[in-house]
């Protein structure tokens, strides 16, 4: 299965194609170019993507696309190139928070039961901040993080004490 994966949360944004062909890994991940907007920039970093790997959009198995948080505009350009290219070459789309995929990419090396936190810039001195528990599932599968504090927006010294709180009363 081939994976397209699109983040437009934040300014600069990214793609990602993923391959489960010879076990799961990102075939490659490009950095967007912050200076110029999503709509300037998308398609064409994604068509140059595939065509790197001599892929067109029809080879794509799975459209997945960042959800959230994060801009507005930039999440209504990204969903909506995602559910065109889903639409057109007939393909299923999901939308993964953005939140949930950085604190998968966190949770490598840690075992069962330990915290992870994502959080990203909110700007105006906030956050966009979610917990998660590890569980025993491998990196990257549905059933690998618990959400014990949905997603916020807020300042991240409040975010922080909320978390430590929320441990030491788990050890209490």
């Amino acid at each position: 299965m081939r994976v397209l994966a699109l983040d437009t949360t934040t300014r600069a944004g990214s793609v990602a194609l993923v391959s489960d062909h010879g076990g799961d890994r990102i075939l490659e991940e490009r950095a967007g170019d912050a200076t110029r907007t999503h709509a300037q920039r998308l398609p064409s970093e994604i068509v140059a993507l595939l065509a790197s790997h001599e892929l067109r959009l029809s080879d794509i198995d799975l459209f997945a696309v960042a959800s959230g948080p994060g801009s507005f505009t930039g999440l209504r350009v990204g969903i909506a190139t995602m559910q065109g290219f889903a639409l057109v070459g007939r393909r299923p789309m999901v939308g993964i928070s953005a939140l949930a995929a950085l604190a998968h990419a966190g949770s490598r090396d840690l075992l069962p039961n330990q915290r992870v936190g994502a959080w990203m810039d909110a700007h105006r001195r906030d956050v966009f901040a979610a917990l998660f528990v590890v569980t025993g599932e491998r990196i990257f599968r549905a059933g690998r993080l618990t959400e014990v504090d949905s997603a916020t927006v807020g300042d991240p010294l409040s975010t922080f004490e909320r978390w430590r709180q929320m441990v030491r009363r788990r050890r209490s």
